[in-house]
């Protein structure tokens, strides 16, 4: 896993690594797992680990130790954080590393830090200068790493030393970087509510031409709803149009899943428009149509992720105003769930029908011989359920 983590930040492939050692940037790390691959006993793969974060520690420190072998020596480190070991003696070289010029070095640096340090280490002030540079630099690359980082560490008191900065992000050419300024403004509204507006802040990005932006924005947006609703309900007609575009299949073919196109941002829009719902009817008066389409775009159901589709549906018809043709589909279609041998179908069947029951109790009477018989099942939680 620490492997595949590193590939992906390395941008480079551990197997080439493997077959021409020469060309490894992170040697010290092969060799140690080559090591620990050796070892029968977890005593002795335990003092392996301490041995080499001892020389680790010394090698560190050495006023002679050159910018390459540093990034070896910190891929070492991340590695030993995924084994839970005190590496607390890194983090100042972590922090140091990030203000390498050379993109590979960073990025090395960034992750370094993102797996280090928390939100409330005392030398997290050391790297605002750094994030603040990177944050106005015009390579995005930079932009995204800087992002990211402050989206993990920062906290309410630096805070406001990059705010500004992010906020620009948002109009950035790039869709990654605008996509990161986004999950960077929901975590500022995380730390201090009272001294953002993420709501008007992402009424931009709503528009937004790429979908990878736009799932940022109803992430945030449904984080907002859960807070308090009131504030979105003018952005229901938009919320419908993009619920619209995915049931139309807008988004490029390489966003679709077992051909659903964004089943996840889908979910996500089905229970952000719930909450907006909930007991106003003019806002469900716009709701009514597209929950019908999304329910009837999943006619046959044949994987998990359809199945998950139509269960969102269901659960959004029960929670919004009720309106008793949508309710007769969804209960109609949630049957189907009942009757299935997957026991976890079965499971969220039942709970899909209680939230239609819980609004209207008549449509319990159709399938109570089926919920009964489950009262007979070997299975203990959907005895239980």
């Amino acid at each position: 896993m620490a492997e595949r983590a590193l590939d992906k930040v390395l941008g480079f492939s551990f197997d080439h690594y493997y077959h021409k050692p020469h060309l490894s940037v992170v040697k010290g790390l092969q060799h140690l797992v080559n090591k620990l691959l050796d070892i029968k006993s977890r005593q002795q793969e335990d003092k392996t680990l301490r041995d080499e974060l001892k020389l680790l520690k010394d090698r560190m420190q050495s006023p002679t130790v050159s910018s390459s072998e540093m990034k070896d020596y910190l891929v070492e480190i991340i590695y030993m954080t995924t084994r839970h070991y005190d590496v607390s003696f890194a983090d100042i070289h972590a922090i140091k590393f990030t203000q390498q010029s050379a993109m590979k070095e960073k990025r090395i640096g960034y992750l370094a830090v993102s797996s280090l340090l928390s939100e409330d280490h005392h030398l997290l002030v050391l790297l605002i200068n750094t994030l603040q540079k990177d944050l106005n630099s015009t390579n995005f690359v930079e932009n995204c790493m800087a992002l990211s980082t402050v989206a993990m560490l920062i906290n309410g008191e630096t805070m406001p030393a990059v705010t500004q900065i992010v906020e620009k992000k948002l109009s950035h050419t790039r869709e990654a970087v605008r996509k990161r300024a986004i999950i960077a403004l929901l975590k500022f509204h995380q730390l201090s509510a009272e001294s953002t507006n993420l709501a008007n802040q992402l009424q931009g990005v709503l528009f937004d031409s790429d979908f990878s932006v736009i799932t940022a924005v109803i992430t945030a947006y449904l984080y907002l709803a859960k807070e308090d609703p009131v504030p979105l309900k003018s952005l229901t007609d938009r919320f419908v149009s993009i619920q619209r575009q995915l049931l139309a299949h807008k988004p490029p073919s390489d966003l679709q899943y077992r051909g659903i196109s964004m089943p996840w941002l889908q979910i996500k829009l089905l229970r952000l428009l719930a909450f907006l719902g909930m007991d106003d009817l003019g806002c469900s008066q716009k709701i009514y149509a597209v929950i019908q389409d999304s329910l009837t775009s999943v006619a046959n159901p044949s994987c998990l992720i359809e199945y998950s589709i139509i269960y969102e549906v269901v659960q959004t018809a029960a929670t919004i105003y009720p309106n008793m043709k949508l309710l007769e589909m969804a209960a109609e279609r949630i049957s189907k769930f009942l009757s299935s041998e997957n026991n976890n179908l079965r499971y969220i069947g039942i709970k899909g029908l209680t939230s239609i029951v819980q609004v209207n109790p008549l449509f319990a009477i159709e399938h109570q011989m089926t919920v009964v018989d489950c009262l007979d099942d070997p299975d203990e939680t959907l005895r239980r359920k």
